[in-house]
């Protein structure tokens, strides 16, 4: 199980395109940098992914991991420690719109190439969103500056469940 989380994990940090990266450090400081259409919240996965929606989801949860890259990347994980089953949420922030254009429109193009099959639109979530089966099933959402990679390992995890889960995490 966590051979397959580190390969999932690393085709999410290859999918956080145009300078973004993951690395295994302790949490920092966001960098905001104020820009006209920048948002001024800290990036922080975990408070989109809350323990309680992990919780519903996964049964009993251990506290989350959260990883931040010079408030650029977040990733928040909760596992269950007696079935191994885990989420995890992977918040990309763009510097502006014209940035979080380009990312969005990589994003889907490669998709394709990660999964093996091609994205699917999902209307209702964010500004956009897409869900990359195959190999992925991951459900990305662009919101604002933000992209949002929902990925679970659990069998039930379907693109409805993704859904599903995706309304709750965006009412945070």
């Amino acid at each position: 199980m966590k051979k397959t989380l580190l390969i999932t994990t690393a085709l999410i940090c290859s999918l956080s395109l145009m300078g973004a990266g993951c690395d295994n450090s302790n949490p920092t400081e966001p960098n905001n940098t104020n820009t006209e259409t920048e948002s001024t919240d800290a990036l922080n996965a975990c408070n989109l992914l809350t323990k309680t929606i992990a919780a519903d989801y996964l049964g009993t949860v251990d506290e989350p991991t959260l990883r931040d890259t010079a408030g650029v990347v977040s990733t928040c994980s909760y596992s269950n420690p007696d079935t191994f089953d885990a989420i995890t949420l992977l918040v990309r922030r763009s510097q502006g719109d014209a940035e979080a254009a380009t990312v969005n429109a990589n994003a889907k193009a490669e998709s394709k190439n990660l999964s093996g099959v091609d994205a699917e639109d999902v209307s209702g979530l964010g500004d956009g969103a897409y869900w990359a089966g195959g190999n992925l099933n991951q459900l990305n959402v662009f919101r604002g500056e933000d992209w949002l990679i929902l990925t679970a390992f659990k069998d039930d995890f379907s693109k409805e469940k993704a859904i599903e889960l995706m309304q709750r995490i965006l009412q945070n």
